[in-house]
C-alpha cells in the first residue's frame, strides 16, 4: 500500500506541473524505481531528489522539471496521506 501512496503523490505532483495531465504524468514516471525507493527506504524516499530525478523521464514532460519545487510538494502530500 505504502508504494500505491508514494507513487499517486509523485503522480499529482506531476500532474500538477503546467501543461501535464495525467496521463501525461503516469508516462513519465518509472513505477519500479518508486518501488525499489520505497521498499529501501520508505514511503518518504519518493520526496528525495535523487529518487525524482531516477523516477521521472523529464523528456516525456517536454520541458525541465525544477525537482526542488516538486519534492516540496511530493513531501507534503505524502505527509498528508500519512495523516
Amino acid at each position: 500500500m505504502a508504494v500505491v501512496g508514494a507513487y499517486k503523490a509523485v503522480e499529482r505532483a506531476v500532474s500538477n506541473l503546467p501543461g501535464v495531465d495525467t496521463e501525461q504524468a503516469g508516462n513519465a514516471i518509472n513505477r519500479t524505481t518508486i518501488e525499489s525507493a520505497v521498499d529501501e527506504q520508505g514511503v518518504t524516499a519518493v520526496a528525495d531528489r535523487g529518487v525524482l530525478r531516477a523516477a521521472i523521464d523529464q523528456e516525456k514532460l517536454d520541458g525541465a522539471v525544477d525537482i526542488d519545487e516538486l519534492r516540496d510538494e511530493v513531501a507534503e502530500s505524502v505527509a498528508s496521506d500519512d495523516q
